[in-house]
């Protein structure tokens, strides 16, 4: 008893100040009250009357205010010292604290690193003035036709929604919408070939309308920006460089105004550096080259800039101070409709949209962002059952306190301190697994960012811990504690002093059904974690057995862009074929083959066509892939010729144009005959069909082969082609030989993306791969601590039923009839866990069964699995409590209480 009569002198002290104090205010009151009454008797008038009896009794306020100040201070002190009991009595249980902080803080720690990552893709304001101003533009519309679209759109709904715009539209926008708005334009144009200070390199270069930098309000660090007169047809060609590009390439160097970057072999002066904070307004921040959008004849030299055929150019807006959206949108769809009366591309109802713009444009964003989301959801079940756990195990341990509790409210302690006293014990635990839990975020998030798609382009992201991300931690923290602490504090200050102080060690926590139903809820949650993560898996396993048409063993995959002078396509194509053949002669090469389209890269190309002298069945959609390909490229990839020849040198661009389609096309529209010698029409120009190829997987795994037509690179000599060398030995080896052998012939020409096929393979399941490693990572999780709750149920179970125990060994139970009930109440947990699990987690695979491949989310073995997994781990938690049940010693038991 010794211990609380410190704190019974000071809660007496308290209180009696307290009474005090208002007794003096409610005294003071009355003389005032009586003091006016008098002085109105006397002739006064009530307000000077109360003015003079309050100066004379004193201010009841500022008495009040000090009360009040008392009150906080005592307030203050007593919470102090309940945080210092409880700091004591975690301290007392190492172990306990040790494994409750580590608990939380794998869940803290997970769902604040994904959060970083969310927040750094998503959230994270561009770093400019006022970036709340900003909007995105999109258009939509009804049976949209389109033609020369270089974007992303999606249909929802029977409506198109697509983020390209023509340059002749930005320009109608950009004079319409003068005095609301600013509107100005970029197009990224990646893996460029540049050179800089004599040193040849990939760099990912933005054109930009010569109002961009103006419009978001951001200067140079060394320098100027673009402005509208480098916009212009004959304006000198220049550039502004990243800061990062500037101390890289150019060693910092002073005098960097007066050097210039070559771009595809034409030199442009560099007019600014921007500064080390700038952030593109492209999510990643990818680029370190800035030109203006008249440079297109050197950057883009292949499409038309002026034209309301070309769909490329990304757009945004500042709303000026006094437009309104509704001002800005009436203007927009008004001018709108003046694009597709000049384009080719067709569109009902058309509309524009106007979209959040302050984390700028991220470009892969409906691959991006269902899976950030998806994951955070997962992290937080993760935290849900960290929590669960932390709140069963406060529950028992709240229990084993009974009597402790029971003391306290016996000697003045409310029932309010008593809660207080528990809940700050759950605090300190949410506050330690949170400093733990930040610690681990930050090898986290780097970890989790390499797991994340590849969107094609370098991609830097700011993963700093901002002011967002802190407030996401006190949030998730505080969330915590209250999570774990509320059911432990409620069942604490629910004392019966008669009972709590004579009782002894019988019963107690066998018969806290809450800390069962908890164990439960964990359960349950895991069991939804493991059966996903299995279906998953699954999923992954199903996706890598796809057999995607052509053999992916020993080559090597590299990009050459040979469109760097602006010169003939006839130059593009001698280096193009000189390339395949140096290539084709190293040591250890059977066969090197190119195509514009790295197969399996995320990206497409597809055009209509149609078959002369029959008209379209209904119904019948005529679109294929398209693919333009080396001769040696079918022999390369081991892709099977079932009908006809492969291209060769015959086939150049004053012969007939031909075709070879793949063995799709051929089944779904030359049913019943040879296509041999037929001829399809596509982009105005009729091809004779020379051979029909085996059935291969085009732009990723999970849509299955296309319909795909092969044309020529000698008929039609794209910009840049990939690059597949087949060897004997191992693709790695090439390497060296490849970049000496492609120096030899250009040493401008620099070898990009440099891989193999079997990576890219598994790159195209970036996705996939990355869902099942964190799900199966997150499951194991899942289990583990499902395993720490209900060891530490049952351990507290055991210690807080010794007596009970005891009496049944000495009335003639056997250590095995004990052992097999503790076991027996462990698996009656996990079954009620299971039974409720398992209906949530075949709800849940449902919702989401369009991310899983060829399994079903109520798959039987998954299920099993799962089931499997969860009862063995409850029997390895229980086993150890069991053993201990069954070596009590019913001697020692009943003589200790």
């Amino acid at each position: 008893m010794s211990k609380f009569s410190g704190f019974r002198t000071r809660l007496q002290r308290a209180t009696h100040r307290r009474a005090m104090d208002q007794q003096m205010i409610d005294e003071m009151k009355d003389h005032i009250e009586q003091e006016t009454a008098r002085r109105i008797a006397a002739g006064e008038d009530p307000a000077t009357a109360r003015r003079h009896a309050t100066a004379n009794f004193g201010s009841v306020d500022a008495r009040a205010e000090e009360v009040r100040d008392h009150r906080l201070g005592v307030w203050l002190e007593l919470l102090w010292q309940d945080l210092r009991f409880a700091f004591r009595q975690l301290r007392k249980s190492r172990g306990f604290t040790a494994v409750a902080i580590i608990t939380l803080a794998l869940g803290i720690g997970a769902n604040t690193a994904i959060f970083s990552i969310v927040n750094a893709i998503l959230l994270r304001s561009l770093p400019v003035p006022n970036p709340h101003e900003l909007r995105i533009l999109h258009w939509t519309g009804k049976d949209v036709s389109l033609n020369n679209f270089s974007g992303s759109g999606t249909s929802i709904d029977g409506r198109f929604e697509g983020n390209a715009f023509t340059h002749a539209t930005f320009e109608d926008f950009r004079d319409r919408a003068a005095g609301v708005a600013d509107v100005f334009a970029f197009f990224p144009v990646f893996h460029q070939t540049t050179e800089t200070a004599g040193q040849v390199g990939i760099t990912d270069v933005l054109m930009v309308s010569g109002n961009t930098f103006d419009s978001l309000q951001v200067n140079a660090f060394v320098g100027r920006t673009l402005n509208p007169t480098d916009d212009q047809p004959n304006a000198a060609p220049v550039a502004v460089i990243s800061h990062r590009l500037w101390q890289s390439r150019y060693g910092a160097d002073s005098d960097i105004l007066q050097r210039t970057i070559g771009i595809n072999r034409h030199q442009f002066s560099i007019i600014g550096v921007m500064p080390a904070d700038h952030v593109a307004p492209i999510s990643g921040d990818p680029i370190d080259v800035y030109v203006p959008l008249a440079a297109q004849p050197q950057i883009r030299p292949y499409r038309a800039l002026r034209s309301y055929n070309n769909w490329w150019l990304q757009l945004m807006v500042r709303l000026d101070p006094g437009g309104t959206e509704a001002q800005l949108h009436a203007l927009l769809r008004s001018s709108f409709e003046h694009t597709f009366e000049q384009s080719s591309t067709r569109a009902d109802e058309p509309d524009v949209r106007l979209l959040d713009g302050r984390t700028g444009i991220l470009p892969d964003a409906d691959s991006l962002v269902p899976p950030l989301y998806a994951l955070q959801g997962v992290v937080t079940l993760i935290l849900l059952i960290a929590c669960a756990n932390l709140a069963g195990l406060l529950l028992a341990r709240a229990a084993a306190r009974r009597r402790e509790f029971a003391v306290c409210a016996a000697i003045g302690a409310q029932r309010s301190r008593l809660m207080r006293r528990s809940l700050m014990e759950s605090l300190l635990l949410a506050i330690g697994g949170a400093a733990v839990g930040l610690l681990l975020s930050v090898w986290l998030k780097d970890v989790l960012v390499t797991m994340l798609p590849n969107p094609g382009y370098t991609v830097r992201l700011d993963l700093s811990t901002d002011g967002t991300v802190l407030v996401f931690a006190t949030v998730i923290t505080i969330a915590t504690a209250l999570l774990c602490g509320l059911l432990p504090a409620f069942r604490a200050s629910r004392t019966n002093l008669i009972t709590d102080l004579h009782s002894g060690r019988t019963g107690g926590i066998a018969r806290q059904r809450l800390g069962r139903v908890l164990v439960a809820a964990q359960i349950a949650l895991s069991v939804l974690l493991v059966a996903g993560a299995g279906l998953f898996i699954r999923s992954l396993d199903n996706l890598r057995e796809v057999d995607p048409g052509f053999d992916p063993q020993n080559l090597l995959q590299f990009r050459l862009n040979a469109d760097q002078e602006g010169v003939a396509a006839q130059q593009r194509l001698e280096y193009f074929t000189r390339a395949q053949q140096d290539l084709t002669r190293l040591p250890g090469v059977t066969s090197a083959a190119a195509s514009n389209i790295r197969l399996l890269g995320g990206s497409m190309s597809s055009s209509g066509f149609s078959i002369p002298g029959r008209e379209p069945r209904p119904g019948e959609h005529m679109q294929a892939h398209t693919l333009v390909v080396s001769d040696s490229y079918f022999e390369t990839l081991h892709i099977p010729l079932h009908l006809g020849r492969s291209f060769g040198m015959q086939d150049t661009a004053d012969s007939e144009p031909v075709t070879i389609i793949n063995a799709l096309l051929a089944e779904r529209h030359y049913p019943d005959q040879n296509p041999i010698g037929q001829r399809l029409r596509m982009g105005g120009t009729n091809y004779r069909i020379i051979g029909v190829s085996g059935t291969t997987l085009y732009d990723e795994v999970r849509s299955g082969p296309p319909i795909t037509m092969f044309t020529s690179f000698r008929q039609d000599i794209p910009p840049a082609m990939d690059f597949l060398v087949r060897s004997s030995l191992l693709p790695a080896t090439l390497v060296p030989a490849v970049r000496q052998t492609l120096t030899t012939i250009d040493p401008s020409i620099p070898a990009a993306d440099v891989s193999t096929l079997n990576a890219q393979f598994d790159r195209s399941l970036a996705i996939e791969r990355t869902f099942a490693t964190l799900c199966g990572s997150l499951g194991g999780l899942a289990l583990l601590l499902c395993c720490i709750g209900l060891f530490g149920l049952m351990t507290y179970s055991i210690a807080q039923r010794t007596t009970e125990i005891g009496i049944r060994m000495a009335l003639g139970a056997l250590p095995g009839d004990i052992a097999r009930k503790v076991i027996s109440e462990s698996l009656a947990m996990t079954v009620w866990g299971l039974l409720a699990g398992l209906p949530l987690a075949i709800g849940v695979g449902y919702a989401v069964r369009a991310a899983f491949y060829n399994v079903t989310p109520y798959d039987p073995a998954t299920l099993i699995a799962a089931i499997t997994a969860l009862a063995a781990v409850s029997a390895v938690a229980a086993w150890l409590p069991a053993r201990r049940a069954a070596r009590v010693d019913p001697l020692t038991a009943l003589r200790s209480e």
